[in-house]
């Protein structure tokens, strides 16, 4: 595992560390490996540093696909209002088919619909009402379409699903 630079006070800079254990002290403290005076953390590079690189820009792909797709989802609120109960309160974007089962269909623009939080946790528990939900609010045909594509297992690649998405957000600015 990288080990993430720390900033030096006498270096004045980002600097590789060790960790010493000073005589009488009960942890080791981390210091300088040029010049021994302790270290202290630079704030948010931690993780990044630690992460690999395809890891770390993978997960910031997929933050921006969720950030994408919630913002289509949310335009699809009639009045900025909950598509289940009609409140104004609260709102968040559902997944129909869940994106922990169905991982291919998280991005899927047709599996995900406005809601509030009560309703979101009502449909969750109530696997009755939430079928009918889904068949009412997209419709017989676009719901069995959806329900057929939820049995494939096919992966998704993030890039081309943030090309779409984005593409989709550019055709709804101009609408």
């Amino acid at each position: 595992m990288l080990k993430a630079p720390r900033f030096c006070p006498k270096c004045e800079e980002a600097v590789q560390w060790t960790r010493k254990t000073f005589p009488g002290a009960h942890r080791s403290t981390k210091v300088c490996e040029d010049c021994g005076t302790k270290t202290t953390p630079i704030k948010g590079q931690r993780k990044k540093d630690t992460m690999p690189s395809g890891l770390y820009s993978y997960r910031m792909k997929v933050k921006q696909a969720n950030d994408l797709w919630r913002h289509l989802i949310y335009r699809k609120a009639l009045d900025g209002k909950c598509a289940v109960c009609g409140a104004q309160k609260g709102l968040q974007a559902m997944h129909l088919f869940p994106k922990g089962r169905y991982p291919h269909l998280r991005f899927d623009l047709d599996n995900g619909a406005p809601g509030c939080a009560g309703c979101h946790r009502g449909l969750t528990n109530d696997h009755e009402q939430h079928r009918d939900f889904c068949r009412r609010y997209l419709g017989e045909s676009r719901y069995e379409a959806l329900r057929l594509r939820s049995i494939s297992r096919a992966k998704n690649d993030i890039d081309l699903v943030l090309i779409y998405l984005r593409q989709k957000t550019d055709e709804s600015d101009t609408s």
